[in-house]
């Protein structure tokens, strides 16, 4: 990779990190750790201990972070406004912590 190359994915980064709610991406890795606590408790995830289950959590974040990378649906947002599905224990989860959040505080422009 050259120099320039580096600089600009440098740029690319930082923007990159503008872009990210860390606040709603910790919430969403919260509610992944709970319900894989809960699934590890009925003995649902193999031979994980109670110990492994904040690495798997970020693990699974990770993951899910490469697939975004990938999905062409990335250029273009076809979805609105971000509603939880009927159908999705996490969604449904992470709408209640949503609820419960205290917003960030935002300074004066």
């Amino acid at each position: 990779m050259s120099d320039v190359e580096k600089l600009i994915e440098d740029l690319v980064y930082e923007h990159l990190i503008d872009l990210v709610d860390f606040d709603r991406m910790s919430s969403l890795e919260q509610v992944v750790a709970l319900k894989l606590y809960e699934l590890q408790e009925h003995g649902q995830l193999g031979s994980v201990d109670e110990e492994q289950v904040p690495d798997r959590a970020a693990e699974l974040m990770e993951r899910a972070w490469h697939r975004v990378i990938e999905d062409p649906r990335r250029y273009v947002d076809f979805r609105g406004d971000w509603q939880p599905a009927d159908d999705c224990e996490l969604c449904k989860a992470l709408a209640a912590s949503d609820e419960t959040a205290v917003p960030p505080h935002r300074s004066p422009s």
